[in-house]
């Protein structure tokens, strides 16, 4: 047969010319072998499916050449991230002592060296769907968003995780003493119950329950809030007021008393003395409660909320009364203490202003913001 326009042939060197008969039969059986080739290959094909979805009821488990996916969350990341180092030094943040500060954005824990200056950034994700609680312990850090989205732990120099175990279903988790904290949830309609954890999930064996709710002592504690006030539950569990805990500090609480539903008084508990002292501070009685105290139990801090729901943390100095600073704090934050902490020695507090970290000398007034180029915040958590 010659190609049109008198082309060469192309079975010029083939075989003898074959019969039209011959030539039909031909084509019938090859289209009859490619249907069956399509055909069984398709057949081969569902099956390789199925055999990799295996049966509805009964799911087939994986070859370890081929790992289970990740669960997706939409409020984080599907994958485990590695930590980046920002910067291996840089200058230390004076007046906070050693340790490590942790500050978190939207997406990002910053693990920051005081005296080495080094920053660490880690993806961790919570979303913004409710306030979050930041707690460090002794070789990580905690987000618990107090809704239903799970919680997360930063290790050092680890990507984030999931919290697992009791941490992650306790509705509540509180700082405790020795590297170590309170998590637990409502027993019932009337009592509550904590339970003593590591870090790492693992029981100390140690669990409280009592008719009332629990509050941090701001020394690593608890005080029970009934219906007849608050009282301490170490030692003999003595009621410290009839009243109200505004804030709390490593050696003293802030009470407020209104006797007969009188006009309210504001005074500062020593610890060890076990004594109040009336204080000038008529403001801070209007603190819906949960300030953080400085070690000297001269200063507190303690978030207020605008007619806008806008949030503003106000330092007060209590010997005078008077406000040393006031800041703007994110909506989203659990309470003061997830946004602001004191140094080891009470001297300088840190804390958010408007999205930016801010150090602040509350004897002078004093505040400078390190130099760490970091996007918005949401979160400041100090390891001393």
């Amino acid at each position: 047969m010659s190609a049109a326009g008198g082309g060469p042939e192309l079975l010029e060197a083939g075989p003898p010319p074959v019969s039209p008969t011959a030539r039909r039969w031909r084509l019938v059986a090859v289209a009859v072998a490619v249907l069956l080739a399509l055909t069984v290959g398709g057949l081969w094909v569902r099956g390789q499916e199925e055999r990799a979805a295996g049966p509805v009821s009964s799911p087939s488990p994986r070859s370890p050449s081929s790992p289970s996916p990740l669960p997706v969350s939409s409020t984080r990341l599907p994958l485990p991230t590695a930590p980046v180092v920002l910067r291996r030094n840089g200058p230390p943040i004076e007046g906070l002592g050693s340790g490590d500060l942790f500050v978190r954005s939207l997406d990002t824990v910053y693990r920051i060296g005081l005296t080495t200056g080094r920053v660490t950034a880690t993806t961790a994700a919570v979303g913004m769907s409710a306030p979050v609680g930041f707690l460090a312990g002794p070789s990580e850090v905690v987000l618990r968003p107090l809704d239903r989205v799970p919680g997360l732990v930063v290790p050092d120099d680890r990507p984030a995780a999931e919290l697992r175990g009791p941490l992650r279903r306790a509705s509540r988790l509180l700082p405790a003493t020795d590297g170590q904290l309170w998590a637990g949830r409502p027993f019932d309609g009337r009592s509550s119950r904590l339970t003593l954890y590591h870090f790492d999930g693992t029981s100390s064996g140690v669990t409280v329950q009592a008719n009332g709710s629990f509050l941090p002592d701001g020394a690593g504690g608890l005080l029970l809030v009934d219906g007849g006030g608050v009282r301490e539950l170490v030692g003999p569990g003595r009621r410290i007021t009839t009243g109200t805990v505004l804030a709390t500090g490593p050696h003293h609480y802030l009470l407020a008393d209104c006797p007969g539903g009188r006009t309210c008084i504001t005074s500062r508990y020593d610890r060890r003395t076990r004594k109040p002292v009336r204080v000038p501070a008529e403001q801070a009685g209007l603190y819906g409660g949960g300030g953080t105290m400085s070690g000297d139990g001269r200063y507190v801090a303690a978030m207020t909320y605008g007619p806008d729901g806008s949030a503003v943390a106000e330092v007060v100095d209590l010997s005078s009364g008077r406000i040393v600073a006031t800041l703007a704090e994110p909506n989203a934050s659990a309470d003061i203490t997830s946004v602001a902490s004191w140094s080891a020695d009470g001297r300088r507090l840190v804390a958010l202003d408007d999205g930016q970290l801010v150090v602040l000398d509350p004897a002078t007034g004093e505040r400078f913001t390190p130099d760490l180029d970091l996007p918005s915040l949401f979160g400041v958590a100090l390891r001393s």
